[in-house]
């Protein structure tokens, strides 16, 4: 009998002792695993803002550019962008709005390039010092320098491209003119345009800017905007006879209703048709039970000219 407890003793003990090494181990593996959560870089802190570095480098094509930009991320976060809120801006003249369709993710701890953030840009919007900044000018990236294909962040507390970018010191502030606030108005009602797309078009963000670089920028009171139906897809293209488009439409507000005012077709291809989606099916039906049908204009602009295509990284 004392034989059979002391072999029971050792075996509870044995089993103990297992049980506890196996609860330490999961322990263990729960606390080694740890997940990295992407944060928009508005969320981050100034002092982790002042470890991401940023270098825009413009590339020539013709009369226009393309901007690649290069982000050095040195904090312990994921840190994540909109492809579409990069703004070039000047204080005269017009913004320019990227027009990269995909966020824009740089990992802790690590460095990566993005190719064509900007894309078709004016030549002239580099005579002059620019800014560029995400979402808003609380969010300051790097000057736009003049004569230099590259502008780092390192060049924002450089007095020099801050004198020239603010341009004429403030005066005093009085009270407000007649003047004045005309002036503000003007300032408040200045477009923001978006930079022209080169190669395919693949989100909304670039048939918008296609069709703005055809058709001008949207008359005071109006504004550019894409719809969308229930065949949405990648990028908020919708399908159309069997292939996927953009519809862009140029639309007013009234008493809180959006008025629609001129609607386009655009085509991965570049194609821009002047109609929306659903009025070019009613005019294919249309053209084929009728053979005489005349058009006083061609409301198709065929932009499909040869380009190049860079693959992003």
């Amino acid at each position: 009998m004392r034989k059979r407890g002391l072999i029971i003793a050792v075996l509870g003990l044995l089993l103990f002792v297992l049980g506890c090494s196996k609860v330490t181990t999961s322990k263990t593996d729960t606390q080694s695993i740890k997940t990295v959560k992407s944060v928009d870089y508005t969320q981050l802190s100034q002092s982790q803002k002042n470890e991401m570095r940023f270098s825009f480098e413009r590339r020539d094509e013709t009369d226009m550019s393309i901007i690649d930009v290069t982000v050095v991320n040195r904090t312990s976060e994921d840190v994540q962008f909109d492809g579409t809120r990069f703004v070039l801006a000047h204080t005269k003249g017009s913004d320019v709005t990227s027009t990269k369709g995909e966020p824009i993710t740089v990992k802790s701890n690590s460095t990566k390039k993005f190719k064509s953030l900007f894309s078709g840009v004016d030549d002239d919007d580099f005579k002059t010092v620019g800014l560029f900044y995400y979402k808003n000018t609380k969010n300051k990236l790097a000057y736009s320098e003049i004569d230099t294909t590259i502008s780092k962040s390192t060049n924002l507390k450089d007095t020099d491209l801050q004198k020239l970018y603010r341009g004429k010191p403030k005066k005093k502030i009085t009270a407000p003119t007649k003047t004045d606030e005309n002036d503000n108005q003007v300032n408040n009602n200045r477009q923001t345009r978006l930079a022209v797309p080169t190669g395919p078009i693949t989100n909304a963000q670039q048939a918008i800017a296609l069709v703005e670089s055809q058709y001008g920028p949207a008359p005071e009171g109006l504004q550019y905007t894409h719809m969308t139906d229930e065949t949405v897809g990648p990028g908020d293209s919708i399908k159309n006879n069997g292939q996927m488009v953009y519809w862009v439409r140029l639309f007013r507000e009234g008493n809180g209703v959006s008025l629609a005012v001129d609607d386009w077709t655009v085509y991965p291809d570049r194609t821009v048709i002047h109609q929306a989606p659903g009025e070019l099916d009613e005019s294919n039906g249309d053209s084929d039970n009728d053979d005489s049908n005349n058009n006083d204009y061609d409301s198709t602009v065929d932009t499909n000219d040869d380009y190049d295509i860079d693959d992003d990284d």
